[in-house]
């Protein structure tokens, strides 16, 4: 229920049942049931933490208001009233990981506590990955299943977030529709399974296709499904058989950052965090090389040597610890990009009053620039263009001339200590006020006359380098105004642009790199070598 006592519902279909209510003992009583009286091997469990699939998806609301909920609360926190606790901020975090506890956690322990009593060895498999579930989740099933999360250009980002969590036997998807709405050629099954397996996830098959009797051939439209399904098995055998003993190998590094993830559930912008990361895997798939996921826990001293390229996207919480593996491995010789408010907390989120690697970026923080992406009652102004970055005539700086580009959400005030300077703000011609009948048409107001210094940076720090952005650049891939990305399908043209070729150009010698000629954004690769083998710098290079 929601705080008005009305029934949620998920994708306009299903009520979304709460387990504080008997629905609880119904689905364990079902799962009891099954493993009792019939020899299953596995349970996939789908929607599984809808709530929380929900707001990190969609950012709506994932707390339950029924009575069931407000009195489970109520006994265990006495003196904690649950629906008061929420006007703050400490009130809200204690409820959402109470929720996260006993709905997530607890109901997996129940179940699979169910399931496996009378079949011990049952595997358990969750559908969604560490943009939903908290590392507790994860270490307690078989393995995950990650659907896709296509970008618009077909790479399957899923497999690479869980590809660099080190999940044993993660999966991802095949769909395979309905023989009666497509014929579901079988070689189109073959090329993703294979595809999935060359970026380590073992394929999970997944048809939408009802048994029926008597409307076709007698048969049941599931026989051309289950025909499908088959060849791209055998596909899969005689491929994954080949990768046996194999590792990827690895050159960018986007990082993970789960304390920023908590950050921003917290701050209630929990799209803001899956839109930086997503945003900043699909631009680095582009450059042709090898790139991985980075989780928190897997950044140590050790680590950061194996890669080329290390970045950053508006992770705004960065540990002490942290920052000295980061700043370490520049001085050494290592690529940074970072962007928006890198680290502008510490790991128990208290406030630092400049960016952790200030002397890494070359640049200090004045103060963040509100006025033009906020309205007049404070709320940020969605889907709408208030910075305007233009080329400052350096090298590395977009091929656009002087023109301007537009970006949504706030921007960074810089004060340059020796980086160099890349590209420039331009001020927005006005700052729109509604309340006081100060607007634009339906669009944005164009950028004016008036400039507010350095807004992307480069520095050489020791051996290395770093690119600083003062503006949510990854997650602009997808906060993009929605009456210009409806002609542009993927967002920002100058963006998908500017990036890969940006990265060429800061890691000219990576050790490996495919590239296409003429260069096109739908052919991706992912490498593999043996843990004994040394290779050195090559390029692929494929001519069509």
């Amino acid at each position: 229920m929601n705080e008005q006592g009305e029934r949620q519902r998920w994708d306009g279909r299903w009520n979304i049942p709460c387990l504080d209510t008997p629905y609880r003992q119904y689905v364990l009583g079902m799962i009891d049931e099954i493993f009792a009286r019939y020899p299953v091997d596995e349970l996939f469990l789908d929607i599984f933490g809808i709530q929380f699939v929900a707001y990190e998806g969609s950012g709506r609301n994932p707390f339950c208001f029924c009575k069931y909920t407000e009195e489970a609360w109520n006994r265990e926190h006495p003196g904690d009233p649950y629906r008061a606790g929420f006007s703050t901020r400490e009130g809200w975090v204690r409820r959402y990981r109470w929720h996260q506890q006993r709905s997530m956690v607890d109901m997996l322990d129940e179940i699979i506590g169910t399931a496996r009593k009378d079949r011990p060895n049952a595997l358990i498999a969750l559908n969604a990955g560490p943009e939903v579930f908290p590392d507790a989740v994860q270490q307690r099933v078989s393995f995950l299943y990650a659907e896709p999360l296509l970008s618009p250009t077909g790479i399957a980002l899923g497999t690479i977030l869980l590809r660099g969590w080190n999940r044993s036997d993660f999966q991802a998807g095949i769909w395979n529709w309905y023989p009666y709405v497509d014929q579901n050629p079988g070689s189109l099954a073959r090329v993703r399974t294979v595809a999935l397996l060359l970026q380590n996830a073992r394929t999970f098959f997944i048809g939408e296709t009802p048994f029926v009797s008597g409307l076709d051939d007698g048969q049941g439209y599931s026989e051309s499904w289950f025909r499908t399904a088959k060849g791209a098995w055998d596909d899969a055998r005689n491929v994954d058989c080949l990768l046996e003993g194999v590792e990827p190998v690895l050159s960018s590094a986007v990082f993970y950052c789960q304390s920023t993830q908590s950050e921003l559930e917290a701050q209630k912008r929990p799209t803001d965090f899956r839109h930086s990361v997503l945003g900043a895997l699909e631009l680095l798939t582009y450059t042709g090389q090898p790139v991985e996921s980075l989780p928190e826990f897997r950044l140590t001293p050790d680590l950061p040597s194996r890669f080329d390229t290390l970045v950053l996207p508006e992770v705004e919480v960065l540990s002490d610890r942290h920052v000295e593996v980061i700043r370490g491995w520049v001085e050494k010789g290592g690529t940074l990009i970072a962007s928006g408010k890198c680290g502008f907390l510490d790991a128990r989120r208290r406030a630092r009053p400049n960016f952790a690697l200030a002397d890494v970026f070359g640049v200090d923080c004045v103060s963040e620039v509100r006025e033009y992406a906020y309205n007049a009652e404070g709320k940020l102004r969605e889907k709408f263009i208030s910075t305007y970055p233009e080329s400052a005539g350096h090298p590395l700086a977009p091929p656009l001339g002087k023109d301007p580009v537009g970006l949504p959400g706030t921007f960074l005030l810089l004060k340059n200590r020796e980086a160099q300077e890349v590209m420039c703000y331009l001020l927005s011609y006005m700052v729109q006020d509604l309340k006081h009948y100060k607007w634009y048409n339906w669009s944005s107001p164009p950028p004016g006359p008036e400039t507010a210094g350095p807004g992307v940076t480069y520095h050489e720090f020791g051996k290395g380098q770093a690119l600083y952005l003062g503006v949510p650049l990854f997650r602009a891939l997808n906060d993009w105004p929605e009456y210009i990305s409806s002609f542009q399908y993927r967002g920002p043209y100058w963006i998908h642009d500017w990036v890969p070729g940006l990265v060429r150009r800061l890691t000219p010698n990576p050790l490996l790199e495919l590239r296409t000629e003429p260069s096109s954004e739908y052919i991706h690769g992912t490498f593999w070598g043996t843990g004994a083998s040394v290779l050195s710098s090559c390029r692929f290079s494929i001519q069509s």
